[in-house]
């Protein structure tokens, strides 16, 4: 997906509302990681999903960039 508004800046989209209707034991967050890019003038975009055992609370959203990438 591009989205020349966001430039080349991730966006990560978080949620807490999966975990409920889901059996997957410590499922905490699912997110959605944007990113777009250019290459040779041509926009180009990418977007992942995923899912973390991490509560909003830990904090520790930003390794979630990293290591998504």
């Amino acid at each position: 997906m591009v989205n020349a508004e966001l430039g080349n800046k991730p966006r990560l989209i978080a949620s807490t509302d999966l975990p409920g209707y889901s059996g997957w034991l410590g499922l905490a967050q699912v997110f959605r990681l944007e990113r777009t890019w250019q290459e040779q003038e041509t926009p180009k975009g990418d977007v992942r999903w995923g899912i973390t055992s991490l509560p909003p609370s830990d904090g520790r959203c930003s390794p979630l960039r990293g290591q998504s990438q």
